[in-house]
């Protein structure tokens, strides 16, 4: 679970020194946690691809099931699944017939094969036992996923206090 941790002293302070009602607090609240929420999102997309050598784009593919971050009442999270990654999706795929298997981006996955689905889809199979099904499709895990979701929380705790101060200062001087 990803944690950002906030004093309640710093936020107190701004709304003393701005003179905010509840309803601008709220209203400021909100924004600056969905926009700090938003940043954890790609911050850890961008950590977690530089550190798997993986494309971003493979962590925000509708179906991989990876980040999700959403605010609701007075509970905020960013969800972090730990699924593999699908080898369709990491990047350029080549067979690799002389070893025995396919290459997915620096990935090789031994005794692999390229399908390519009806659905345009194109993965790195392997054959489940001797025959010629099942099949299943190869992925790699993500191993320093939890020590990325630490790093980014921790680097962003700053950021919330921060665009919250600039929230609740435009939401108290948006009416004059």
């Amino acid at each position: 679970m990803i944690e950002v941790i906030v004093t309640p002293e710093g936020i107190n302070q701004v709304i003393r020194q701005l003179n905010a009602t509840p309803a601008q607090i709220i209203r400021a609240k909100k924004r600056a946690t969905t926009k700090t929420l938003t940043g954890i999102k790609s911050d850890a997309i961008r950590a977690l691809a530089r550190e798997h050598d993986m494309p971003t784009k493979a962590f925000k593919k509708n179906n991989s099931g990876f980040f999700s971050g959403r605010v609701v009442k007075k509970k905020s999270s960013v969800w972090l699944g730990l699924n593999p990654v699908k080898s369709g999706y990491i990047g350029r795929n080549k067979a690799a017939p002389n070893h025995g298997g396919a290459f997915a981006r620096n990935y090789f996955f031994q005794d692999g094969f390229l399908v390519r689905m009806q659905s345009g889809h194109q993965g790195i199979f392997k054959r489940k036992n001797a025959k010629r099904n099942p099949i299943s499709e190869q992925t790699v895990e993500l191993v320093h996923a939890d020590s990325i979701a630490g790093r980014v929380s921790h680097q962003r705790g700053q950021f919330f206090m921060d665009t919250f101060k600039r929230e609740l200062n435009y939401e108290v001087n948006r009416g004059r």
